[in-house]
Formats: structure tokens, sequence, C-alpha cells
């Protein structure tokens, strides 16, 4: 069995490296990357900023073998105000994308893409995801009160979507609450998140096709 087992992996090592993976690119000649784009078109909206309301605003959206754009999808919202702005200047990018490819075959490709609106400090917004996690857990762990521990995991992820300990702990009580689709949500974005850390490839029958990219973070400060 563990020669099996060894020889699973070095065969599925071989594979992978086999698969050679091209990302979609942003190409633009006014713009770097689409970084560059995000960082000089983003302003922190006054409406957010007069309600306190800071976090990472997530978009996913498909990179078509034809290099254009489709399926742009809010993963993670702010306020609909900031969900315009970037989908109306990801749409701007039509005819900006070179298509990612498997093997030299383009193919259809998504990416994601993360914006950070902080209030004051990057460390400031740590500091208030952490004390939100440490109640929720409180709550859930300790007082065996899953639905009051629910909001506080929603508020951490509303800062840090990507952090697998709330995604997890918010998974349980939705659970626990009866929620079975939000649940299956929840459990799908683990899943595609942990499959992408573990090998940089997407999981199987994952929401996400071919290519993720979790950390293209952009902050935009209220400064």
């Amino acid at each position: 069995m563990l020669i099996f087992l060894l020889i699973g992996n070095d065969l599925f090592s071989q594979l992978l490296n086999e698969v050679k993976i091209t990302p979609p690119s942003y190409t633009s000649s006014r713009y770097d990357n689409l970084n560059t784009l995000l960082r000089s078109s983003l302003n922190y909206p006054a409406s957010a900023m007069a309600n306190d309301i800071q976090g990472t605003e997530v978009i996913r959206f498909s990179v078509l073998p034809t290099g254009q754009i489709d399926n742009l999808v809010v993963v993670n919202s702010l306020t609909r105000e900031i969900d315009e702005e970037i989908i109306h200047l990801l749409r701007q990018t039509k005819g900006d994308w070179v298509p990612g490819t498997i093997n030299g075959v383009p193919k259809t490709m998504v990416k994601e893409i993360s914006v950070t609106f902080v209030l004051q400090s990057y460390n400031d917004m740590l500091k208030v995801a952490q004390k939100q996690l440490q109640y929720a857990n409180f709550l859930r762990f300790h007082k065996n009160n899953p639905r009051k521990a629910l909001p506080y995991y929603n508020k951490v992820i509303s800062l840090f979507p990507s952090d697998m300990g709330a995604l997890l702990a918010r998974g349980y009580c939705l659970e626990e609450l009866g929620y079975v689709e939000k649940a299956k949500e929840n459990a799908a974005r683990i899943h595609s998140i942990a499959a992408f850390e573990k090998s940089g490839l997407p999981a199987e029958n994952s929401e996400i096709p071919e290519w993720i990219d979790l950390y293209a973070d952009v902050i935009v400060t209220a400064n």
C-alpha cells in the first residue's frame, strides 16, 4: 500500500509538471497591471466612510479564450456603490486581456480580484477582525449560541474573505441553524480556496474552472 501511495504521489506530481498553465493577463498601454488601474481609479466612497464601512470587496470574472471578460460576480460585497464602481472599471478593460492557456491552448479561466477599503490602517482593521473573531468564538463555543455568533463571523469575513478559520466556523453555524443553501455556498468557497492553496490548481467540480488569483489585493485608504 505504501509503495502504491508513493507511486501515486510521484505520478500526480509528474502530471502537474506536464500541465503548463498560464493565467490570463491584463495588458494596457496606460497601466502596468490591473492593480495599477484599480489603485489609480478607485476612491473611498464618502457614504462608506460616513457609515464606518471597511473591508474587502471581492469580484470574480471569467476571461474567455477570445480575451473578452464575462460572468462578473460579486463574491464579497461591501456596498452596492463599491460593487458597481469596480464592475464598471472591469468592464472598461474589455479588449485588454490576453487569455489564459493550458499547454498553449486558450481556455476560459476565472480571475478573482480583491480590493480592501481601510478606514485608518490595515493593522487597525486586522485588530478589529481579531476581536470580532474572538467574540464570535466565545458565543459559539462557550455560550453554544450559533445564532448570535453568526453575524460576528460575517463581519470578520467581510473584512478578510479568505480567512479559513472564520469560514469554517461560519459553516458550522449555518449548518446548525439549518441554512442549507448558504452552508453549501460557504463550503464551496472553502473547498476552492483550500484546493488552490494546496496545489495552485482548482478543486475538481470547483466553481473556479481554471485559475484563481486569491491575493491580488489593492488597498484603498480613507486618507
